[in-house]
């Protein structure tokens, strides 16, 4: 079959979704030149079949509509019926990884195609096109023919990490406009981080488009249309946070409630036109591939001068911040982990081979009192890094905690029982950081892990409202080793325990208790360290002596 013969016959067509899927991908077939194998199983083994059953990440049962096993898998819309393909797409994230992730998810409703890049750590990339450009585009035919002989044709090329330094660079640019007028580095860090979020809720689809025709986001559409007027950036841009702070409309679009303190001072800066220009080049990436473990510290070193000069120097990277998060934090999960299916294995093969409705009934009850014991062992650990900076550990700590909590979930010992639903939430991570801009960055780092790893997961649309908890008392400005003001004697309140500024107790007798710290399960994170010799060089005479004075007897 020629390109020009299949869009011809496919053209216009009014068919139902049961009715055009398989006939329509045969003949895609046909134009590739492939043949489907009678068995569902290619010579080499590899799946390649119609309704492929599998389990989606909510629990139910699903099948994609075409799946060939190393290749991709397609999920088909009725013509007309949907304004986009978010919905077959989203449909395809909860099927993925009980297809074993194969490397290409395709969407297509026959007038409107998406491949979907499904590359592991890497920039996810999108070919877009329309049922005619299948016979005029040449390209289009190239990428067709990829799907089935070479889907690693179709990589993006391009990590996470390429992605996230290209971010980064792109407002260091904002950040020195609004410098020249001399904006603190708070204020700086404050609205910065607005523009982040708004740009990854666009490209995440937390924010909607300009309208169902246009593939532009709402954000996008505002930065393309005033970046040689920026009053009226400020006047739209401010329209949006408004939106977005209290949930509402703009541009006759409707916007999700956020809050989480981010939009409650909704102030647009004044840009200047190669500001803007630098914002439309940042809103040109795709924000739903970059990196949070090393998006903080990209981030930090590009918008603060004074770290300028470490933009091209080794940071703590992902394999580094496991080698402390790992064995602290998840290894006795692990462990706790192990133990449970140890238990619960018997159980299983007990409730498997029961004659009687009791037996069985007995026997779940057992298995998810253990699935229960385990899941609020996870949902409810506490991770404290007392000096933060852009939430790197915190992110990671909280990717782990996520992941592990998804493989109980998913255990075949709960298999035909009622799924349960990812709770595990940034409310567990908590932080201390001095550095105002780093403090500003590093909730939004765990906000961007979190909504990102529940995107990646099948979980995009299960976001209630308000999408952003307030977290201000978790990851708080401040010294994490000395107290604003100097602590009163433990033998002031009578030796009783004094109530830190989080509302924990904590005994009167430890001088890093002035600091605030709350309580927590566990403490991660890599500190600055200096040395004796160093310290009162670094941070300056009157510093140096406070701490001194501080800790005296009470570190060698």
């Amino acid at each position: 079959m020629t390109p020009q013969e299949f869009v011809t016959k496919w053209a216009g067509t009014d068919r139902n979704e049961s009715q055009s899927a398989q006939a329509h991908f045969l003949d895609v077939c046909k134009l590739v030149g492939v043949e489907m194998p009678g068995a569902g199983r290619t010579a080499d083994g590899d799946i390649f079949t119609f309704e492929q059953a599998t389990a989606k990440t909510q629990g139910s049962a699903g099948a994609a509509d075409v799946f060939y096993e190393g290749h991709f898998a397609i999920e088909y819309k009725a013509p007309g019926k949907y304004r986009d393909l978010r919905e077959a797409y989203n449909q395809l994230l909860g099927y993925r990884e009980g297809l074993n992730n194969p490397p290409l998810l395709v969407v297509t409703d026959i007038n409107n195609w998406e491949i979907h890049s499904n590359f592991p750590n890497s920039q996810k990339r999108v070919y877009p096109f329309t049922h005619a450009e299948i016979a005029s585009n040449p390209a289009v035919m190239g990428w067709l023919r990829d799907m089935f002989h070479a889907p690693q044709r179709l990589h993006p090329r391009r990590n996470s990490e390429q992605v996230t330094r290209e971010a980064a660079a792109a407002f260091q640019l904002i950040a020195d406009n609004m410098r020249d007028w001399d904006a603190e580095p708070q204020r700086i860090a404050f609205f910065l981080t607005k523009l982040v979020f708004c740009l990854f809720a666009e490209d995440i689809g937390l924010l909607p488009g300009t309208s169902s025709e246009s593939p532009q986001g709402i954000f996008s559409h505002i930065i393309e249309q005033s970046r040689r007027k920026p009053s009226v950036f400020q006047q739209y841009a401010r329209k949006l946070f408004i939106a977005m702070n209290n949930g509402g409309e703009i541009l006759m679009r409707d916007i999700p409630y956020f809050n989480g303190t981010l939009f409650d001072v909704v102030t647009v800066e004044d840009l200047s036109s190669e500001a803007l220009d630098g914002l439309a080049q940042a809103a040109a990436l795709d924000w739903s591939d970059i990196e949070p473990s090393i998006f903080g510290t990209l981030f930090e070193r590009s918008l603060d001068p004074s770290k300028r000069s470490q933009l091209g120097a080794h940071y703590t990277s992902r394999e580094d911040i496991l080698l402390i998060v790992e064995p602290v934090l998840m290894q006795p999960l692990r462990y706790h982990w192990e133990t449970i299916q140890l238990q619960a294995q018997p159980i299983r093969e007990r409730h498997d081979r029961a004659k009687t409705g009791r037996a069985r009934a007995n026997a779940r009850k057992q298995l998810l009192d253990l699935r229960a014991n385990m899941l609020e062992r996870v949902r409810t650990i506490t991770v404290l890094d007392p000096a933060c900076g852009s939430g790197n550990f915190l992110y990671v700590a909280l990717q782990l905690l996520m992941d592990m909590e998804k493989a109980v979930i998913d255990d075949k010992l709960w298999q035909g029982f009622q799924r349960a639903t990812p709770e595990v939430h940034p409310r567990q991570m908590y932080g201390i950081e001095l550095n105002p801009i780093a403090h500003a960055l590093a909730s939004i780092v765990v906000w961007i892990g979190y909504i990102q790893w529940r995107n990646n997961n099948g979980y995009a649309r299960a976001f209630a409202e308000p999408i952003l908890e307030k977290l201000q008392d978790n990851i708080v400005c401040k010294d994490a080793i000395l107290p604003s003001n100097p602590p009163r004697s433990p033998h002031s309140n009578g030796g009783k325990v004094r109530t830190d500024e989080l509302g924990q107790g904590r005994g009167g007798d430890s001088p890093a208790n002035g600091a605030g710290w709350p309580v927590v399960d566990v403490i991660v994170g890599n500190p600055p360290f200096l040395g004796g010799q160093r310290m009162r060089g670094e941070l300056g005479d009157e510093y140096y002596e406070r701490l001194t004075r501080h800790y005296e007897g009470s570190v060698a």
